[in-house]
Order: structure tokens, then sequence, then C-alpha cells
């Protein structure tokens, strides 16, 4: 049991900032010097800010219908930990270059992050279930896009992925770019291009046995009768280098970036004075 992974936050789009927001925490409550979970080159995680963050982290475990077994659970709390350390490493980091965020920055991902509720009402909700403040969930909104100009200045510029480097990968994982056997059918509406395992087994084992412009007899499922017919079908194949190049580099990219974003979180660690006390 993971919890969010830093990286993964900072590559969310403005679409996704409440995911984001209410996963990871920083540490809000610099000033009370009790009940401190640790202390990041001088700056304090409170208990309390620590105790949010794993809230948070449960709860989106759990609507994923997933538990922490007790046996993990220092681990992951120990995890959790951690995740908030790194996004006080990276803050402090954005603030010793110099990023600062600009008011129409932060406006316009406020009002973006706003408007995935439908109201006043159902955004302040958001705000008391998570145990934020507005003021606390403003500065703490401020700190994420500070860290994500952070790693777009410091890492994502750099990060290229050749066509060499695509096509190098293409070729020793070939088992990655086979498209199985499809076929277009259709019953009281085209049903589009499908795959084995998408339809109920009845179903399918019936549409992928008629050739293209045959009918099927009444075939019976759990969801009642039909009479499917085959409009096309296409065979196995292996996707053509040229069809796929774009994703794949894209795809390379996102996890070339992954390792160099974890390498610049630990290269921060390096430098920094950290005492956990959890």
């Amino acid at each position: 049991m993971h919890v969010f992974r830093i990286r993964q936050a900072i590559y969310l789009a403005i679409g996704s900032t409440i995911l984001l927001v209410s996963t990871l925490t920083f540490a809000a409550d610099k000033k009370a010097p009790a009940n401190k979970v640790a202390v990041v080159n001088g700056v304090i995680i409170s208990q309390g800010e620590f105790d949010r963050g794993l809230e948070l982290n449960k709860k989106r475990l759990a609507s994923r219908g997933r538990q922490i077994p007790e046996e993990q659970m220092a681990k992951f709390r120990n995890e959790v930990l951690d995740e908030i350390i790194n996004m006080e490493l990276l803050y402090q980091d954005s603030k010793k270059k110099g990023i600062e965020v600009k008011p129409e920055v932060f406006s316009n991902q406020f009002t973006a992050f706003k408007q995935q509720f439908s109201d006043e009402d159902e955004y302040n909700k958001w705000i008391k279930e998570n145990n934020f403040t507005e003021a606390d969930f403003i500065d703490e909104l401020k700190h994420i896009i500070a860290i994500r100009e952070l790693i777009d200045k410091e890492v994502t510029e750099k990060v290229k992925i050749s066509d060499d480097e695509s096509k190098q990968y293409y070729d020793t994982h070939p088992e990655f770019f086979k498209q199985p056997e499809q076929v277009n059918a259709s019953h009281s509406g085209n049903l589009g291009y499908f795959r084995r395992g998408q339809m109920v087994k009845p179903f399918e084992d019936a549409a992928f046995k008629l050739k293209p412009g045959e009918t099927s007899d009444i075939v019976e499922t759990r969801f009642g009768y039909h009479l499917i017919k085959v409009v096309d079908k296409q065979p196995e194949k292996t996707l053509a280098y040229a069809e796929i190049k774009d994703r794949l580099n894209e795809l390379l990219k996102k996890q070339k970036l992954e390792t160099e974003v974890d390498l610049y979180i630990e290269n921060l660690r390096k430098d920094a004075k950290i005492e956990k006390f959890l």
C-alpha cells in the first residue's frame, strides 16, 4: 500500500487538483512546536497536519475499496510522513529558486478548482470535511502551484525522448503493441469495435463466430435476447511504429520524468536536515 506519489501529484492537471489537495498536506501550522512529528530544515511538521494527511490518504484508499492492514500501518504512516516531507522540501527549493506564484495564475487555478463543485455550499462542505480553513487551503494550493512550476523549470523542460529511444523500445517490446482480434457488431444500434472480454460471454462467442455481413440466431444472455449482425472483423495485428510513435514518446517521457523527479527529491533530501519523531 503506497500513499499518493509526489511525482504523480506534480503532473496532475488543474482539473484533478481536488485529488491532489485532498491527499497531501503541508506544514500549515509552522509556529506551534508542540507535538511535532518532523522538522525539515527548521520547518516544523505538526502532529495535527500529519494526522490530517494520514486521514486523507486513508479516505482516498477507502474510496477505492482498499483498507490498510494493521500490520502495514506503521509503514503506511511513515510513507505519509515522507511524502509530506518531500512536498516541504520541494516548496523550500521553489523559494530558493525565486519562484513566486503570480496572482493571475493562482486566481485561474483556484477558480478552476472551485468549478468542480456544484455550488459554494458543496465547496465549503469539502473544506470542512477535510479539516481545512479556506486560508489553509489557499496557502496549500499556492504551495502546490509553486512546486509544479519548480518541477517544470528544473526537470520537465530538460526531459527529452528521441525517436531512436522510442524506436528501440518499440523493437524490444513487441508484446506491448499487439492489437487483439476485434469485431464491429450491431444489435438495436451499432456497438462499434470490441475485443474478447468486453462483452458477456454468450454474446461475445456468437459475435466472433460470425463473418462480416452475417446475422446470428437468437442469443440469450442475462440481459435478454439478441440478434447480432457483424459489420466488420479485424484480425490480431501488431500496431506499426508510425501509428503509436507520438503516444509512445509521451509515455516514455512520463516514465523518464518520474525517474528524474525521484532523483531530484533524493538530492534535496541528501542536503537537507530532516528530523523525524514519528
